[in-house]
């Protein structure tokens, strides 16, 4: 195994010494080396956008959450829907289909 390990690292190194006297090689391999790092920085760019949306997406449905919890603590208190939405941000019509679950 190690003899295996070091005459893959003597190929190795010999693959390299051919690439550095070729100068069309090493600007390929150069050339290779960039298209790749681009491609890895490109990738996390579009991951770090999607965690930030998640983030957005998650922070939005808790307010959401926390908004219908308050107009149903404050509706249940016998507040005006027109309160109810001043006080909490929803639409009429979100304030209305909780009244309406409430009746139900």
């Amino acid at each position: 195994m190690l003899m295996q390990q070091s005459n893959t690292m003597k190929q190795a190194g010999e693959k390299l010494l051919d690439l550095n006297s070729d100068e069309a090689a090493r600007e390929i391999a150069m050339a290779r080396q960039y298209s790749q790092m681009a491609y890895r920085d490109e990738l996390h760019a579009r991951e770090q956008k999607g965690i930030q949306q998640g983030i957005e997406q998650g922070v939005r449905q808790g307010a959401l959450k926390n908004a219908l919890e308050t107009a149903r603590k404050l509706l249940s208190m016998g507040l005006s829907v027109s309160q109810v939405v001043e006080g909490t941000g929803l639409t009429v019509i979100e304030v209305e289909q909780l009244q309406s679950e409430k009746t139900n």
